[in-house]
């Protein structure tokens, strides 16, 4: 990559960083593939990649305050709201007020949304089974290693 009168640029990658770079732009748009994702049709409804990822959130931790959701998902208020009432208009979570103030809403996962959660987190097993099929246990264990080095280097920079 070239900056201004051709010269390159000081954060342009080269060589192996912009390889790595492209290997993961090409790896992000394959994991996140259409906008929506569409599980078993028919059954469900039609849910959003960030709607998805606020459904696991749920699923692990039973139930959130809205601003608890927002803030997991780096995004504002209104954005979270207009996922939530989503959810809810399809069955998928449940929405509360606390009696103390009504602007306390905590959200619960419903029995219908465990179940979608699970099947997206099966489907995605199988997706992974084959991903990896074809490589050996010393090259799966390599990449998990790889994977939590990377995880811990973007929990360290984004502190």
């Amino acid at each position: 990559m070239k900056g201004m009168k051709g010269k390159p640029s000081a954060c342009a990658p080269t060589g192996e960083m912009r390889e790595i770079f492209g290997c993961m732009v090409d790896i992000v748009k394959s994991i996140r593939g259409k906008k929506k994702i569409k599980i078993f049709q028919g059954e469900f409804q039609e849910l959003t990649g960030a709607q998805i990822h606020v459904m696991h959130y749920l699923f692990e931790k039973d139930n959130a305050t809205m601003t608890e959701l927002a803030d997991y998902a780096r995004v504002k208020m209104p954005t979270m709201t207009d996922n939530v009432n989503t959810l809810v208009k399809y069955g998928y979570v449940n929405r509360t007020h606390e009696e103390n103030d009504r602007r306390k809403v905590t959200v619960h996962m419903a029995a219908k949304g465990k179940k979608i959660v699970m099947r997206h987190i099966e489907a995605n097993m199988k997706h992974l089974e084959a991903l990896f099929k074809d490589m050996t246990q010393h090259e799966k264990t390599n990449i998990l290693k790889l994977l939590k080095l990377i995880k811990t280097s973007l929990e360290r920079i984004q502190k």
